[in-house]
This record gives structure tokens, C-alpha cells and sequence, in this order.
């Protein structure tokens, strides 16, 4: 009897430990997105770049399989005649090798190219991107991926910044014109932070960073997004106390999936 009550004993105490070592649920959360789904949020001219400072968009995503051609375009961060950036398979003219990620990205018309090639292992792990914006005349921008800036510069003509107040979207696309041409995610998204101004000076050199795997809000943050809020959940809170809250849009859900939450809980703290 003794015997069998230490079993009992030690299977608890397992049990206990495994709850434990599990990370929680803030830690497990993220968007994921199903066909034609997307987050959004419809504040006229809070993201806009309409000024000298502009501002830095940046988050981490999770790709589960990676576009298998230039016209597979997947939307990571996307505003209708304004700004995007938007995951590709490559370019054929690039002679990059079978399992490599493309990315394009526009502001003001103004469009540049980035990629990770198949050596960099762009499926089932986390990268980050950053695009920073600005500019009432000369169109400037410069894009951060996986900590390295690979592109910035200017427009060569003299573009403008014109105010559309259209809807800020996350993961796809609610315009149908769109997305006939753009589809959601083929993966995870999880921390958007919107910044004023560049967060990162570039210009100085900063051609790598050492992002945080999970955004603080500070000083300089306009909106921030952790997903943290569960299965289900129809809106997705501002983190930054400014109440920039984004809602689901097409079909879509917030999921957990164990074969990556233990590394995501780890990485995030």
C-alpha cells in the first residue's frame, strides 16, 4: 500500500511540475490567421507618415509555409494608397533558391524589395520587420528584417503624402478590390507596435538592431498590440493606453498551438 501511495505521490508532483513549466496564457496567444482573415482598425489619420518625423511599423510573424510565387503576395501590415508590406515568394529574376521569402513593401507609391534566402531558414520560426515611413515631400523609408536593414533611401521624384484616412489592416485585407490581389498570412502574427517617428536612426548608421521579442510601450509609442486576448476573441486591445483597439475582420481566431508556444513563451519573456 505504501508502495503505491508513493506512485500516486510522484505522479502528482510530475503532473504538477509539467502544469508548471507551461507557459501562460498571455505567453501562448497570438493571431492566427485563416483564409480571408485579418485585423483592422479604422482611426483616420492616426497612422499616417504625413509629417517630417513619420513612423515606424514593426512586429514579428511566423510563416507555417512560405508563398510559392511572386504573385502569392501575403499581407503582413497593409493601408490602401498609403503604405504595405507584404510577404512573396521570390522574384524569378533573382535566382534564389527553392525555400526562399520575399518581401515588397510601398509607401507613397514609392516600392523596394528585401529577401531571405532559403540559408536563412524563413519557415517555422520568428522574424522580425520593420518599416519606417516618412516625409511630406521626398518620400523616405527603410525596411529592418530579422535586425538588419537591408534597403532605405528616397523617392526619385518628388512624391507626396496625400491624407486618405483609410483603415489600418493586419494580416489581410477587407477590400475586396485588394484582396483579390493580396491574401492573408499563411501563418502567425504576434507584437505590432506603431512608433512616431523612426525608432531606429538608420540614417546614423543603425543598420542593425536587437529588437525586443516583446514590445514595451513607451514614450514613443503610438499603439501596441500583444493578441494576447484568447480563442476567439472579436478585438484586440491597445496596449500603449491610447485606445487604438483593432477588430476581427473575415474569418479568424486566436489560437494556440503547442508544437511553438513553449519557444514563443520563452523568447517573449
Amino acid at each position: 500500500m505504501k508502495y503505491r501511495m508513493s506512485i500516486y505521490k510522484i505522479l502528482i508532483i510530475l503532473i504538477v511540475l509539467i502544469i508548471q513549466a507551461q507557459p501562460s496564457l498571455s505567453l501562448e496567444s497570438f493571431l492566427e490567421l485563416r483564409p480571408e482573415g485579418y485585423v483592422f482598425g479604422d482611426y483616420q489619420n492616426v497612422f499616417d507618415a504625413y509629417t517630417p518625423d513619420g513612423i515606424t511599423i514593426e512586429g514579428w510573424f511566423y510563416l507555417n509555409e512560405l508563398p510559392k510565387s511572386w504573385k502569392d503576395g501575403w499581407v503582413l501590415i497593409y493601408r490602401q494608397d498609403e503604405y504595405d508590406v507584404i510577404a512573396r515568394g521570390p522574384n524569378p529574376i533573382w535566382n534564389l533558391p527553392d525555400g526562399s521569402l520575399a518581401f515588397s513593401f510601398s509607401v507613397a507609391g514609392c516600392r523596394g524589395t528585401d529577401a531571405i534566402s532559403s540559408e536563412g531558414q524563413p519557415l517555422k520560426r520568428w522574424i522580425h520587420f520593420a518599416y519606417l515611413v516618412r516625409g511630406t515631400g521626398p518620400v523616405h523609408d527603410a525596411f529592418y528584417r530579422d535586425g538588419m536593414n537591408n534597403s532605405h533611401g528616397s523617392c526619385d521624384k518628388d512624391s507626396e503624402f496625400k491624407v486618405y484616412g483609410r483603415p489600418f489592416y493586419v494580416g489581410g485585407v477587407g477590400v475586396p478590390r485588394v484582396s483579390s490581389e493580396y491574401s492573408s498570412l499563411k501563418g502567425y502574427i504576434d507584437e505590432i507596435r506603431i512608433s512616431k517617428g523612426w525608432r531606429y536612426d538608420v540614417l546614423d548608421g543603425e543598420n542593425q538592431i536587437d529588437p525586443p521579442r516583446r514590445f514595451q510601450a513607451d514614450e514613443k509609442t503610438l499603439a501596441l498590440w500583444h493578441f494576447d486576448e484568447g480563442l476567439n476573441a472579436t478585438k484586440y486591445k491597445d496596449s500603449s493606453g491610447n485606445g487604438y483597439t483593432l477588430y476581427a475582420g473575415g474569418s479568424l481566431s486566436i489560437e494556440s498551438k503547442s508544437q511553438i508556444t513553449s519557444t514563443w513563451g520563452m523568447i517573449k519573456q
